[in-house]
Protein backbone atom coordinates (compact mmCIF):
# COMPACT_ATOMS: atom_id res chain seq x y z
CA UNK A 1 0.00 0.00 0.00
CA UNK A 2 1.39 3.52 -0.79
CA UNK A 3 0.79 4.74 2.97
CA UNK A 4 2.43 2.11 4.13
CA UNK A 5 5.59 2.70 1.82
CA UNK A 6 5.05 6.02 2.83
CA UNK A 7 5.66 5.31 6.28
CA UNK A 8 8.09 3.26 6.39
CA UNK A 9 10.15 5.63 4.37
CA UNK A 10 9.75 8.31 7.13
CA UNK A 11 10.53 5.98 9.64
CA UNK A 12 13.81 5.04 8.04
CA UNK A 13 14.26 9.23 7.58
CA UNK A 14 13.59 10.14 11.20
CA UNK A 15 15.91 6.90 12.24
CA UNK A 16 18.83 8.20 10.47
CA UNK A 17 18.17 11.69 11.75
CA UNK A 18 17.94 10.34 15.22
CA UNK A 19 21.45 7.99 14.92
CA UNK A 20 23.01 11.56 13.47
CA UNK A 21 22.09 13.60 16.31
CA UNK A 22 22.51 10.78 18.81
CA UNK A 23 26.22 10.39 17.32
CA UNK A 24 26.68 14.35 17.41
CA UNK A 25 25.23 14.33 21.17
CA UNK A 26 27.90 11.90 22.12
CA UNK A 27 30.63 13.74 20.23
CA UNK A 28 29.95 17.05 22.18
CA UNK A 29 29.94 14.81 25.38
CA UNK A 30 33.38 14.05 24.76
CA UNK A 31 34.45 16.97 23.73
CA UNK A 32 32.74 18.36 26.43
CA UNK A 33 34.48 16.28 28.70
CA UNK A 34 38.06 17.07 26.82
CA UNK A 35 37.55 20.76 27.33
CA UNK A 36 36.74 19.97 31.41
CA UNK A 37 39.90 18.13 31.55
CA UNK A 38 42.11 20.42 29.66
CA UNK A 39 40.74 23.24 32.30
CA UNK A 40 41.53 20.64 35.18
CA UNK A 41 44.63 20.52 33.80
CA UNK A 42 46.05 24.10 32.60
CA UNK A 43 44.58 25.16 35.98
CA UNK A 44 46.88 23.03 37.72
CA UNK A 45 49.36 23.21 35.56
CA UNK A 46 48.74 27.36 36.09
CA UNK A 47 48.61 26.81 40.04
CA UNK A 48 51.95 24.87 40.24
CA UNK A 49 53.70 27.99 38.10
CA UNK A 50 52.51 30.12 40.19
CA UNK A 51 53.51 28.38 42.66
CA UNK A 52 57.13 28.55 41.51
CA UNK A 53 56.77 31.80 40.76
CA UNK A 54 56.29 32.84 44.10
CA UNK A 55 59.13 30.57 45.54
CA UNK A 56 61.71 31.75 42.52
CA UNK A 57 60.77 35.58 43.74
CA UNK A 58 60.94 34.91 47.72
CA UNK A 59 64.11 33.18 46.85
CA UNK A 60 65.29 35.92 44.79
CA UNK A 61 63.86 38.57 47.61
CA UNK A 62 66.42 36.80 50.39
CA UNK A 63 69.04 36.79 47.77
CA UNK A 64 68.50 40.37 47.90
CA UNK A 65 68.55 40.83 51.31
CA UNK A 66 70.95 39.31 51.74
CA UNK A 67 73.23 40.77 49.62
CA UNK A 68 72.51 43.91 51.35
CA UNK A 69 73.01 43.15 54.49
CA UNK A 70 76.45 42.15 53.72
CA UNK A 71 76.88 45.42 52.18
CA UNK A 72 75.58 46.89 55.21
CA UNK A 73 77.68 44.92 57.63
CA UNK A 74 80.92 46.02 54.93
CA UNK A 75 80.15 48.96 54.94
CA UNK A 76 79.57 49.24 58.87
CA UNK A 77 82.88 47.88 59.45
CA UNK A 78 84.39 50.24 57.00
CA UNK A 79 83.19 52.78 58.66
CA UNK A 80 83.77 51.72 62.04
CA UNK A 81 87.47 51.35 61.33
CA UNK A 82 87.12 54.87 59.45
CA UNK A 83 85.74 56.20 62.91
CA UNK A 84 88.44 53.74 65.02
CA UNK A 85 91.19 55.62 62.86
CA UNK A 86 89.72 59.02 63.40
CA UNK A 87 89.57 58.62 67.04
CA UNK A 88 92.89 57.85 67.46
CA UNK A 89 93.82 60.45 65.07
CA UNK A 90 92.10 62.80 68.05
CA UNK A 91 93.92 60.98 70.94
CA UNK A 92 97.13 61.60 69.40
CA UNK A 93 96.44 65.29 68.33
CA UNK A 94 95.15 65.44 71.69
CA UNK A 95 98.52 63.59 73.23
CA UNK A 96 100.44 66.61 71.58
CA UNK A 97 98.54 69.11 72.00
CA UNK A 98 98.97 68.41 76.06
CA UNK A 99 102.55 67.58 75.40
CA UNK A 100 103.06 71.28 74.16
CA UNK A 101 101.05 72.60 76.32
CA UNK A 102 102.72 70.85 79.14
CA UNK A 103 106.16 72.40 77.48
CA UNK A 104 105.01 76.13 77.53
CA UNK A 105 104.12 75.90 81.07
CA UNK A 106 107.28 74.90 82.37
CA UNK A 107 109.22 77.88 80.31
CA UNK A 108 106.47 80.49 80.62
CA UNK A 109 107.21 82.40 84.08
CA UNK A 110 106.11 85.97 85.55
CA UNK A 111 108.32 88.72 85.23
CA UNK A 112 108.28 92.82 85.00
CA UNK A 113 110.77 94.66 83.63
CA UNK A 114 111.82 98.06 84.77
CA UNK A 115 111.36 100.45 81.93
CA UNK A 116 112.41 103.99 81.64
CA UNK A 117 111.74 106.83 79.35
CA UNK A 118 114.28 109.54 80.00
CA UNK A 119 113.57 110.19 84.11
CA UNK A 120 110.20 108.52 83.90
CA UNK A 121 110.08 104.86 84.89
CA UNK A 122 107.33 102.25 84.71
CA UNK A 123 106.86 101.56 88.54
CA UNK A 124 106.56 105.67 89.32
CA UNK A 125 103.39 104.55 90.72
CA UNK A 126 104.86 103.03 93.81
CA UNK A 127 107.31 105.88 94.65
CA UNK A 128 105.00 108.24 96.70
CA UNK A 129 104.49 105.33 99.07
CA UNK A 130 108.62 105.71 99.68
CA UNK A 131 109.40 104.15 103.05
CA UNK A 132 106.24 101.65 103.68
CA UNK A 133 108.05 98.41 104.63
CA UNK A 134 107.71 95.31 102.48
CA UNK A 135 107.58 91.88 103.22
CA UNK A 136 107.70 89.01 100.84
CA UNK A 137 106.41 85.38 100.68
CA UNK A 138 106.15 83.07 97.98
CA UNK A 139 104.74 79.19 97.09
CA UNK A 140 107.97 76.98 97.63
CA UNK A 141 108.69 76.23 93.72
CA UNK A 142 110.49 77.80 91.44
CA UNK A 143 108.68 80.54 89.17
CA UNK A 144 107.11 81.90 92.27
CA UNK A 145 110.49 82.10 93.89
CA UNK A 146 111.92 83.94 90.70
CA UNK A 147 109.17 86.42 90.68
CA UNK A 148 109.48 86.98 94.09
CA UNK A 149 113.12 88.55 93.30
CA UNK A 150 111.96 90.14 90.65
CA UNK A 151 108.82 92.52 92.57
CA UNK A 152 111.56 92.65 95.19
CA UNK A 153 114.07 94.58 92.94
CA UNK A 154 110.88 96.77 91.69
CA UNK A 155 109.31 97.96 94.97
CA UNK A 156 112.91 98.49 96.60
CA UNK A 157 113.70 101.06 93.67
CA UNK A 158 110.82 102.63 94.16
CA UNK A 159 111.65 103.58 97.82
CA UNK A 160 110.24 100.96 100.01
CA UNK A 161 111.59 99.55 102.39
CA UNK A 162 112.28 95.91 101.95
CA UNK A 163 112.52 93.28 104.91
CA UNK A 164 112.63 90.41 103.09
CA UNK A 165 111.20 87.46 101.58
CA UNK A 166 111.15 83.99 102.34
CA UNK A 167 109.39 81.09 101.21
CA UNK A 168 105.82 80.00 102.19
CA UNK A 169 104.55 75.77 103.39
CA UNK A 170 103.61 74.23 100.13
CA UNK A 171 100.17 74.55 99.39
CA UNK A 172 99.92 77.67 102.32
CA UNK A 173 99.26 80.35 99.28
CA UNK A 174 96.72 80.60 96.76
CA UNK A 175 97.91 81.06 92.58
CA UNK A 176 98.31 84.90 91.85
CA UNK A 177 99.62 87.46 93.78
CA UNK A 178 97.79 88.50 97.04
CA UNK A 179 98.98 91.91 98.27
CA UNK A 180 98.19 92.76 101.90
CA UNK A 181 98.24 96.36 104.21
CA UNK A 182 97.84 96.87 107.70
CA UNK A 183 96.68 100.79 107.75
CA UNK A 184 95.52 102.86 105.91
CA UNK A 185 99.05 104.06 104.32
CA UNK A 186 100.27 100.62 103.80
CA UNK A 187 96.92 100.05 102.52
CA UNK A 188 97.05 102.89 99.41
CA UNK A 189 100.22 101.37 98.91
CA UNK A 190 98.90 97.97 98.33
CA UNK A 191 96.41 98.89 96.25
CA UNK A 192 99.19 101.09 94.25
CA UNK A 193 100.99 98.10 93.94
CA UNK A 194 98.13 95.73 92.67
CA UNK A 195 96.85 97.77 90.00
CA UNK A 196 100.52 98.33 89.21
CA UNK A 197 100.22 94.65 88.78
CA UNK A 198 97.42 94.49 86.86
CA UNK A 199 99.02 97.13 84.62
CA UNK A 200 101.43 94.94 83.89
CA UNK A 201 99.69 91.78 82.77
CA UNK A 202 99.98 89.81 85.65
CA UNK A 203 97.09 87.93 86.05
CA UNK A 204 95.31 86.61 90.08
CA UNK A 205 96.42 89.89 91.40
CA UNK A 206 94.21 91.14 94.40
CA UNK A 207 94.05 93.27 97.27
CA UNK A 208 93.44 92.29 100.88
CA UNK A 209 93.44 93.54 104.43
CA UNK A 210 96.36 91.96 106.34
CA UNK A 211 94.97 89.75 109.93
CA UNK A 212 96.03 91.61 112.77
CA UNK A 213 99.46 90.88 114.04
CA UNK A 214 100.66 89.45 110.87
CA UNK A 215 102.90 91.60 109.89
CA UNK A 216 104.59 95.17 111.50
CA UNK A 217 103.20 98.42 111.34
CA UNK A 218 102.71 99.86 108.22
CA UNK A 219 103.50 96.87 106.42
CA UNK A 220 102.72 96.01 102.88
CA UNK A 221 102.87 91.62 102.49
CA UNK A 222 103.14 90.17 99.08
CA UNK A 223 101.91 86.53 98.39
CA UNK A 224 103.00 85.19 95.46
CA UNK A 225 101.17 82.11 94.63
CA UNK A 226 102.02 79.34 91.93
CA UNK A 227 101.01 81.21 88.71
CA UNK A 228 97.61 80.99 87.26
CA UNK A 229 97.47 78.66 84.31
CA UNK A 230 97.28 80.56 81.07
CA UNK A 231 95.50 77.76 79.19
CA UNK A 232 92.83 77.29 81.12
Amino acid sequence: MPEIQSLSGRIQELDRAVNFWNTAMIWSLVFTALAAIAVVVTTRIGLQRAKQLADVQAELTRAKESQLALDLKDKDIKIAGAEERAAEANRKAEEERLRRVELQRSVLHRMIPQIGVGDKMNYDSLKPFKGVNVILRYAPEREPGMFSGNLAAIVQNAGWNFLGQQPAKKNEIVEGVTVEGDSDFSMKAAKSLVEFLKISGIDGARLTAAKPGSASKDTVEILIGPMPDPFK
